[in-house]
């Protein structure tokens, strides 16, 4: 079974019923139906939305037509995305957008995907999916500070997930693998360029500490276990040279060892084939595709030659493998916004490449509008009594990359010009305290993207103190505001409260920007005019 990533690229195996380590890839990710189907996930340029593609019957050399683009796209777009089949055999994509994880998956096997879920995750980045043995889906995240994170199913094709730390600081990447027995393990990359390792203590367990395996300045790491379970790890050094450290027989690790010095590049890819041997991909110095495999389970390396059958300038590897353990890998490249897919597969387990045919090319549907589907204010949609703090929340759904959300809050009279609050760059799901500023206001979330603009209002209001419901005893006081500018009309008004003190912080409350306020008799409040 396929078990670990590389940083930068992605793949996914399903095979007796798990699912293989998935890391987030850049533009493409590849996953094999259970009839021996294919199914590809394409990011589109520029827009970000991700775009579903699968194969109508299995076969490697069946004609190109016969692929089927979906005319609706994921409802996905977004940074990080990974793709996968959980326990119940049923295709899902997940993506990471405005720090949140979000999935749309098959209600059940064979389904079309159904709509978008927005997990209990905040300011993530860098995700990543694996399967324990058990069968619950688990996605790997990194906060801002650089702690690992998981986000797993509570019970096997549930779908409702928990929260919680693998620890770990100033770590920058994760490469997620599995052993033999089944227990996970994160290979990370940390702040000081060196590699870290954590595993599960036992299957579907609790995770021991962080353990350094030395390294320095590595751009990009991939893990997999050797035949006999004991991991391996590549690394691309600062000098573009290929090193990997293992583990032992005896237990423990190596040293670090030179494989080759290249120079070579990113994207890393390290998978088992049905055999057990590890197969190698990655790039050279122009970005062309090398190959190496072990010469035999749990043994020494093959000189690294060039892979022909995906070409140079297609950005972005993913791997799957068949039913029938054949590895199939696939890039994509584009051209003028048109996503040309290129598949090659072995012709039979543990053996010879050939390219595969592979879907015609298609260009993107127009970018999606940015949808605000949630906004809301408590309490009470921001009415309240003066003095409260109204708590404002929302989620934007086809937010990506290239989407902006703002947030203002608005006073003036009624016409709303004047802005007491700015918040121009918040996520696409996100919350924010505000205290306002005037006896009415307008709160405004726009959200805007290569598609279109969207925008929602929340008109707040104060009204009298709880503290005086004015049920008796209340009396009239009279004031007036004069303008600190000529632009800026006077005004005078008369509260209804239980005291001069409450009517007064009623008038502050309604004209405090720009004006003066002051206490005036009943005669006098008849007498002033602007």
């Amino acid at each position: 079974m396929l078990r670990s990533l590389p940083v930068t690229i992605g793949f996914s195996i399903v095979l007796h019923g798990l699912m293989s380590p998935v890391v987030a890839a850049d533009r493409i990710q590849i996953v094999s139906s259970a009839d021996g189907r294919l199914e590809a996930f394409v990011k589109s340029v520029p827009h970000d939305e991700i775009y579903h593609v699968w194969q109508t019957r299995p076969g490697s050399r069946i004609a190109a037509a016969d692929w089927h683009w979906e005319t609706a796209d994921t409802k996905l777009s977004g940074e990080d995305f990974v793709a996968g089949r959980d326990s119940q055999g049923r295709l899902f994509v997940a993506s990471i957008q405005g720090g949140v994880i979000r999935y749309n998956g098959q209600p059940t096997a064979g389904a079309s995907l159904g709509g978008v879920t927005a997990l209990d995750t905040h300011d993530v980045h860098g995700l990543h999916l694996a399967a324990n043995a058990d069968g619950r889906v688990e996605y790997f995240t990194l906060s801002g500070s650089g702690t690992a994170w998981s986000t797993a199913e509570t019970v096997a094709g549930n779908r409702t997930y928990a929260n919680r730390s693998l620890g770990g600081t100033k770590l920058r990447t994760l490469a997620p693998t599995r052993y033999k027995d089944g227990r996970l393990a994160l290979v990370a990359l940390g702040g000081d360029r060196g590699t870290w390792w954590s595993s599960q203590t036992q299957p579907n367990g609790d995770w021991g500490p962080w353990t350094t395996l030395g390294g320095h300045d590595l751009q990009a790491i991939a893990a997999a276990p050797n035949a006999d379970g004991r991991l391996d790890i590549m690394a691309l050094g600062g000098n573009h040279a290929l090193y990997h450290i293992y583990e032992l027989p005896e237990g423990g690790w190596s040293t670090w060892e030179l494989l080759a010095i290249g120079p070579f590049a990113e994207p890393l890819t390290l998978v088992p084939a049905a055999d057990g041997r590890l197969e190698l991909f990655l790039r050279d110095a122009t970005k062309a595709m090398m190959h190496a495999a072990q010469v035999g389970p749990n043994g020494g390396w093959s000189d690294i030659q060039p892979f022909a059958f995906i070409p140079r300038d297609a950005t972005t590897d993913s791997v799957t493998m068949m039913p029938d353990g054949r590895l199939v890998i696939a890039g994509v490249r584009f051209g003028d916004d048109y996503p040309q897919l290129w598949i090659a597969g072995q012709v039979q387990p543990n053996g010879m490449w050939e390219q595969w045919t592979a879907p015609p090319t298609r260009k993107p549907r127009a970018p999606t509008k940015p949808d605000i589907s949630q906004f809301t204010a408590t309490p009470n949609g921001c009415y309240g009594p003066i003095g409260i703090t109204c708590e404002f929340s929302w989620t934007v759904q086809n937010c990506g990359s290239t989407c902006s959300v703002s947030f203002v809050g608005k006073t003036g009279l009624g016409s709303y010009n004047t802005v007491f609050f700015s918040a121009p760059a918040v996520k696409a799901q996100d919350h924010v305290s505000v205290k306002p500023q005037d006896t009415n206001t307008l709160y405004v979330l726009t959200a805007q993207g290569p598609g279109g603009t969207d925008v929602k209002e929340i008109e707040g209001k104060l009204t009298r103190a709880t503290a005086d419901p004015c049920a008796s005893g209340c009396t009239y006081y009279f004031f007036k505001m004069v303008p600190s500018s000529a632009a800026v009309p006077c005004a005078k008004k008369a509260y209804l409260a239980t005291s001069e003190d409450i009517a007064e912080q009623m008038a502050k409350a309604e004209f405090e920007e720009g004006y003066t306020v002051s206490k005036i008799t009943e005669s006098q409040f008849n007498a002033f005019g602007c």
